[in-house]
């Protein structure tokens, strides 16, 4: 999260870990079948973002970086329009982690449709106290699979930002025309209030950058992204035009109103009037693979269980003789949708009434049905939902 004036982005977040009491009573069930806002100028964080938007003039806000590039501060951001990346194959591929765990509408070759997208605002509250104020855009297929409706709850998981919990949904409105040009598509903006707020100073540059701790930075020394609380004092980082040494690093000590961004495809974006290259990672504040959750990359659940894996990449886990999980995904076919629970990552589970007899016959397999389940979007658990019976 950056406070007011800035901008960031994600990254995957590690392996689950299932403890043998997970494992033991899920098996059992089946078988049972932020940037800141301030006044202080000593204490406002100034750092803004390279957000090239191209089909809106200036405002007076906007200003030019040394390079010609528009700058607009974080909290200005909307969704539909676009930022900077300017990235290699290489950190893309770092920074997407596991292509086969992305969802169809995030791929990076996926097109956004205004007249098939929707744009959401939300709000969670979390267990810890916190209060995240949400704005997606997302396909009609992903509010449908999920029931969203205004005035409801839905379960809403944003790996990237740490958020797995029920969200209230405010409203539903159209798809905002989506911004012509370069860059990719800023596809969600979170703000909440948030504490241990570092402030970096970077060598050439006057103003400092503020970040969250645990929030990812590529490092050109390390050639990863890593959270801001790791950096150290002379360590260099990556911009447009080259490496950019830090020269100081300093925790502010109160709780300021943070902003961050998720963008479609890439989940980098460029921060700073240099240009430095930010990816948004949460992994220290909750994740969507939790202990009783299914994970974004099917290796992670129940590893160790015996499974087969398909030549396309699908697979099926056995973790008793009575319970099997598909782990799939479907490309979508020219025409079709995009439904959550058949195109992207998705679990279907199923029990084998009879386990001496095969899984082939249909009468003798009963599949447990997720939450929200809707007759004709599919049967399958989605990434953060959680194991049936827990």
């Amino acid at each position: 999260m950056l406070p007011n004036g800035c901008v960031f982005k994600f990254l995957a977040t590690g392996p689950s870990r299932y403890s043998p009491k997970t494992l033991s009573k899920w098996g059992q069930t089946l078988r049972s079948a932020r940037f800141k806002l301030g006044t202080d100028p000593e204490r406002r964080v100034n750092a803004t973002s390279l957000s090239a938007i191209s089909d809106k003039k200036p405002s007076q806000e906007d200003r030019l970086s040394s390079s010609g590039k528009r700058l607009k501060s974080i909290e200005r951001v909307e969704v539909g329009q676009r930022v900077a990346t300017g990235i290699s194959q290489e950190i893309r591929d770092l920074a997407i982690g596991d292509p086969l765990a992305v969802p169809q509408w995030d791929r990076i070759d996926h097109e956004i449709d205004s007249e098939t997208w929707r744009k959401l605002t939300l709000v969670m509250h979390t267990p810890q106290g916190d209060r995240f104020d949400i704005t997606l855009l997302r396909p009609i297929g992903w509010l449908e699979s999920r029931n969203a409706q205004v005035g409801s709850s839905i379960h809403l998981v944003v790996s990237e930002q740490g958020l797995d919990g029920l969200a209230d949904v405010l409203a539903i409105e159209p798809c905002p025309r989506i911004s012509s040009g370069v860059g990719r598509v800023v596809t969600g903006t979170f703000t909440h209030f948030r504490g241990g707020i570092l402030r970096i100073r970077l060598a050439g540059l006057a103003e400092p950058l503020g970040v969250t701790s645990n929030h990812s930075i590529y490092s050109a020394d390390r050639l990863d992204f890593v959270p801001a609380g790791e950096l150290r004092v002379g360590e260099t980082l990556r911009n447009l035009d080259g490496d950019v040494r830090i020269e100081s690093i300093e925790q502010l000590g109160s709780e300021e109103r943070v902003y961050n961004l998720e963008i479609h495809g890439e989940h980098v974006f460029r921060v700073a009037s240099s240009g430095l290259l930010v990816h948004n990672s949460s992994g220290t504040q909750g994740s969507v693979t939790t202990a009783n959750a299914f994970p974004r990359n099917p290796n992670d659940l129940l590893p160790g269980v015996p499974r087969t894996v398909k030549p396309n990449g699908n697979q099926v886990i056995y973790p008793s003789e009575k319970v099997r999980i598909r782990a799939e995904t479907h490309p979508m076919k020219p025409g079709e949708t995009n439904a959550p629970r058949h195109h992207d990552q998705h679990y279907h589970v199923e029990i084998r009434i009879d386990p001496t007899r095969g899984w082939n016959n249909p009468n003798n397999v009963q599949k447990v049905l997720p939450p929200n389940y809707q007759p004709g979007h599919g049967t399958g658990f989605l990434p953060g939902e959680t194991f049936p019976g827990m």
